[in-house]
């Protein structure tokens, strides 16, 4: 059995022979090809015997222009696919841009690392600001790096000017129409329901923010990924993706872990959501889902058939990655609830998997607002928390599935998310664990409207 060498593993052997830097630089230089070609037009060269692929003019460039070599060199092998650390990128960026030398010692776990002088270079440059936030006393030297930090890193490093995920296209919204109930921000004074603090009171005892077991994945696709048939298991009347096989399947999909795996392809090209509840892949190659959900992008968000428990689309009111990194959102929020109501609901929902008979339980498509009163900025709370916070007063959530918590707002899995670990942008903003909760905002000042419109 091939037992896979940790980053201290490797910086012991390379230290042994002797050949650190020059490892560490080509280990670096392949997380860092992707982003070559905007900072300088290099011409091809033809210096490695294996990189025949989409990188290959990256690689041939940086190559001819002097940049780290490859694995092997008296082979001409690159080797493509091991991955870079963190402590390498330090040592990469360091080295290219000339980042003076530094007497403080900004972290306390690369004491006596080989890159503790680049990493210490990289923090008193600003480039890093650690890996533990909010104490970000720890730079994690030998984790591996992931696509997100290596942009961050870059941006800094280049001074490049921060530029905020945009949330409209030229149609108005990136998802749902602009009339679309996810898209209508909440009226001044709106109406409550009779039974709002009754809802309330039991909503705010438990506010959480499902990141990583019961998020939702979303993948972005077009016409160059590849497909694959897609079969619904459950009878349930006609399977949507009978008629559109094969669909747009990226090869690195992988469903939440939790028993939901909700997960959505938005297809560009045709503007489409596919939703897959519970998805799994099949030997031949096609994918299996208990059911499948499509629901046209330029429409409200509710498709004719399928959707969670309301009957709402997987994809509306998803809090997304480039929400958080950007500190602001621009649409209505879902959530579950342990008490979503067993025979009523209003729209957006168009039916209920509610169980709850109590006289305060939740009807599915009740809107809540938290009070737009509220000074979200002076809250003691971290960054991603008041961005929620904020969405939750402008355009509020849509309760819209059955769950264990008494509100449980959904999110996207981020791609390096894991157990323990919800992914690097999350944690960034302070949401540092699933499942995450804070005391730190008046939840009991939440309320629920008497209609979506405020009406």
């Amino acid at each position: 059995m091939e037992v896979r060498k940790t980053s201290d593993d490797r910086i012991n052997e390379m230290g042994k022979r002797g050949a650190a830097r020059s490892e560490y630089s080509r280990m670096a230089s392949i997380r860092l090809l992707g982003f070559v070609l905007l900072m300088a037009v290099l011409p091809p060269g033809g210096a490695y015997v294996e990189d025949g692929g989409i990188h290959e003019d990256g690689i041939e460039a940086t190559a001819a222009e002097g940049w780290p070599a490859g694995c092997n060199p008296r082979s001409g092998w690159y080797c493509l696919s091991r991955t870079a650390t963190r402590g390498e990128m330090a040592a990469f960026l360091v080295k290219r841009l000339a980042f003076g030398p530094t007497g403080d010692d900004f972290f306390s776990d690369d004491d006596g690392h080989p890159f503790e002088d680049a990493i210490n270079r990289l923090g008193a440059a600003g480039v890093s600001q650690g890996c533990n936030p909010p104490a970000n006393d720890h730079f994690c030297p030998d984790t591996e790096m992931t696509r997100d930090q290596m942009t961050t890193f870059l941006t800094r490093a280049l001074a490049l000017s921060h530029i905020r995920p945009q949330s409209v296209d030229s149609s108005g919204t990136v998802y749902w129409s602009a009339d679309s109930p996810f898209n209508t921000p909440i009226p001044e004074g709106p109406r409550l329901d009779p039974q709002s603090e009754a809802m309330t009171a039991h909503l705010s005892t438990k506010v959480v923010f499902d990141l990583y077991e019961f998020g939702i994945a979303v993948y972005r696709v077009d016409s160059s990924t590849p497909e694959a048939d897609v079969y619904c298991l459950a009878d349930w009347g006609t399977c949507p993706t009978d008629s559109l096989n094969p669909i747009p399947i990226p090869p690195d999909l992988k469903p939440p872990p939790g028993s939901d795996g909700n997960t959505v392809i938005v297809d560009w090209p045709p503007r489409l959501a596919i939703s897959l509840h519970q998805p799994r892949a099949n030997s031949d190659g096609s994918w299996s889902a208990t059911w499948v959900t499509v629901a046209d992008l330029n429409g409200s968000g509710v498709p004719p058939q399928g959707g969670n428990g309301s009957g709402v689309s997987h994809l509306a009111g998803v809090v997304e990655l480039d929400e958080i990194a950007g500190g602001h959102i621009d649409h209505a929020l879902v959530f579950s609830t342990d008490v979503a109501c067993s025979d009523l609901f209003r729209y957006p929902a168009r039916k209920t998997d509610g169980q709850s008979s109590l006289p305060d339980c939740v009807p599915q498509g009740a809107r809540v607002q938290l009070d737009p009163s509220i000074d979200v900025d002076q809250l003691a709370v971290p960054d991603g928390v008041k961005t929620v916070a904020r969405a939750l007063q402008e355009y509020g959530a849509y309760a819209v599935d059955r769950g264990g918590a008494p509100m449980a707002l959904y999110f996207q899995v981020a791609p390096d998310a894991r157990d323990g670990f919800p992914g690097r942008v999350y944690a960034d903003a302070g949401l540092t664990k699933d499942y995450f909760s804070t005391e730190g905002v008046p939840w009991h000042r939440l309320r629920v409207l008497n209609s979506w419109d405020g009406s």
